[in-house]
């Protein structure tokens, strides 16, 4: 990633939008998860979101609320002993489901015609809404094909964890650390670039 694509998601990370979307509602779910449990996690994070989407005339910080509150309902069924697909290992519990949330979730946004990426970048960063190619077709085009990246690429994620797990691969804990921060990284990363490669070919 060059400077520039570096500059805009460093300004993105440190705005009011991003701290009240995205850093506020994991560091509550996981003060909450650490000293109370996956339960009061689920429901101080469930408050929180409620809180910032009244206050707030911008809904964006419902999509990472839901990712976090399915990611945390499924954690604390794991804790009950509920555990599908014959899984038995948490981290590798929790890498499926948080695929699985991450699927749904954004599938249901693009479905809407409010890609998740497309709606944090605008929160995040207003200035793309004063863009000569706001509103039309390749801009919203494209947010959908970032989201559609996010989405396969989940999946492709989802199927590596399964299929190793069962296939019983040792070094499952590298597998599931790649696809953490590394994975969500790169994704991002492509997520800064590739709107703005596609409207500078295409305009």
């Amino acid at each position: 990633m060059n400077e520039s694509n570096q500059s805009h998601l460093l300004r993105y990370l440190t705005s009011r939008n991003a701290l009240e979307t995205i850093l506020f509602p994991i560091v509550i779910y996981s003060l909450l998860f650490w000293s109370l449990g996956a339960g009061w996690a689920v429901i101080g994070t469930a408050a929180y979101g409620v809180c910032v989407a009244l206050i707030r005339e911008e809904n964006s910080s419902i999509s990472v609320v839901l990712l976090l509150l399915f990611s945390g309902g499924f954690h604390y069924a794991f804790s009950k002993g509920f555990t599908p697909l014959g899984i038995s290992e948490e981290s590798v519990f929790l890498s499926v489901t948080s695929a699985l949330t991450t699927i749904v979730v954004f599938s249901v946004y693009s479905i809407i015609n409010r890609p998740i990426i497309r709606v944090l970048a605008e929160s995040g960063m207003p200035q793309l809404k004063s863009l000569p190619i706001h509103g039309t077709r390749l801009y919203n085009r494209v947010w959908h094909e970032v989201s559609l990246v996010w989405i396969i690429a989940t999946i492709f994620k989802l199927l590596a964890v399964l299929v190793c797990y069962k296939e019983g691969l040792n070094s499952m804990d590298f597998l599931v650390f790649l696809f953490s921060w590394p994975y969500t990284l790169a994704l991002i990363a492509f997520s800064v670039k590739w709107p703005k490669k596609r409207w500078q070919h295409d305009v």
